[in-house]
Order: C-alpha cells, then sequence, then structure tokens
C-alpha cells in the first residue's frame, strides 16, 4: 500500500503556518515528516512525499493523481492558540471512516506516551469546517496529526528537542508499522531479541575471561 506522508503548509513556500519562537510550523512538520520516511524506509510500506512549494489543493491534487482506495493520507501540522495557553496532541479524521479514526486514536495515544504531551484526543472533520479540505477531497483515507501546539512553551520545548522531536516520528511510524506491517514488526522484534542476546552472551564471556585472570 501507499501511505502519502505530508508536511503542512509550503516549508518551500509563503505559507509557513503557525511561527513561535524562531521555528515555523512548516519547518517542524518537515522534520517529523523526513523522520517518518526515514523509519519507514526498510518496511513493505510505500512512502510518498509531498512538495514542499505546492499549496494544500495542489497537494491534494498531487496525491489524487496516484492514490488508490486502500491508500493513506497523513498530513502532519503543529497547532497554534490566540492565547498561547493551549497544549497537547490531537488528531483529526472524516466522520465517515472509522477506520481512521481508530488509526488517529493509536497515533495520538502513542505520541502523548512516547513525548509526554497532553493527549486531546482525536475529532471528526466537522470540528474544523474551515480547514478539513484536506479530509474531505483526498481520494483515500486521510488524517491530520497536530503533533503538539508550537506557541506553548512546555509543548515548544518538547517539540524543538530532537530526541523528542523525532519520538513524534518514531509514534507515527510504529503505529503504521503495526498496524499495516505487522510482519515486518514480529521480524524487528525478533532481530532485536537475538541481538540482546547476542549482547548478554559477549558480556558473559568478558566477564568469564575476567573471572579467570584472577
Amino acid at each position: 500500500m501507499n501511505i502519502f506522508v505530508v508536511a503542512g503548509h509550503q516549508y518551500k513556500g509563503k505559507d509557513k503556518g503557525a511561527v513561535y519562537a524562531g521555528t515555523t510550523e512548516a519547518r517542524q512538520a518537515v522534520e517529523v515528516r523526513d523522520e517518518v520516511q526515514k523509519n519507514l524506509l526498510d518496511t513493505p510500506l510505500n512512502i510518498e512525499l509531498d512538495d514542499d512549494t505546492l499549496n494544500l489543493q495542489d497537494t491534494i491534487n498531487q496525491i489524487n493523481k496516484t492514490a488508490k482506495k486502500d491508500d493513506i493520507a497523513i498530513d502532519i501540522h503543529f497547532n497554534a492558540s490566540p492565547e498561547h495557553n493551549a497544549d497537547g496532541v490531537e488528531a483529526f479524521y472524516h466522520s465517515s471512516n472509522l477506520e481512521m479514526k481508530s488509526l488517529a486514536k493509536l497515533i495520538v495515544n502513542t505520541i502523548s506516551t512516547f513525548t509526554g504531551m497532553r493527549n486531546r484526543g482525536v475529532k471528526p472533520h466537522t470540528d474544523i469546517p474551515n480547514r478539513n479540505g484536506y479530509l474531505k477531497y483526498t481520494n483515500c483515507s486521510a488524517l491530520i496529526i497536530e503533533c503538539g501546539f508550537l506557541d506553548n512553551k512546555t509543548d515548544n520545548t518538547i517539540i524543538l528537542n530532537p530526541i523528542l522531536d523525532d519520538a513524534i516520528a518514531k509514534a507515527i511510524s510504529d503505529v503504521l508499522i503495526h498496524r499495516y506491517a505487522p510482519e515486518h514488526a514480529v521480524k524487528k522484534a525478533e532481530n532485536a531479541s537475538q541481538e540482546l542476546v547476542e549482547a548478554i552472551k559477549t558480556k558473559s564471556n568478558e566477564l568469564n575471561q575476567l573471572i579467570e585472570k584472577l
């Protein structure tokens, strides 16, 4: 299957989205998007990225040229509020798509767990009537993920921390792997277990060598 991963707004265009503390929503979205792609490179999932120069309508048109019904399109954003006091991660799905509602819950729950950001839950597209075109007009199932509030001090500290920023991408990619490439997830776990066994054997041998020298 194809998974389209889109960085909201235009990193190389005029629309930068929210701007706060020397960074932009578009820049942070690109960082998460690119890390998601990196995490999924060795999986059976085919990842398609957007063009950073395109506006929303052109991005939707680009997706619709190749998207099939069973594909998924994920739009990565960061939030902002007029009072700069809202916080947390949330996601939006088309109200008629229960599969995406389920996926949205998994992603939001995992991002919240990995980063410590507040879980604001998932909401239908009707809650954002002025900005739900991505959910309404793509030819495949779609999600909008709001990965924290860029203008909230607590969330901003997490977003600008390279380790925790990568954790957002890891949360998204881990959920996608477990949901749509479970055999890869099992293989990855088996490999990790084998690496742990080998590491224990190495340490055990090193310890035995030290004991022999005593």
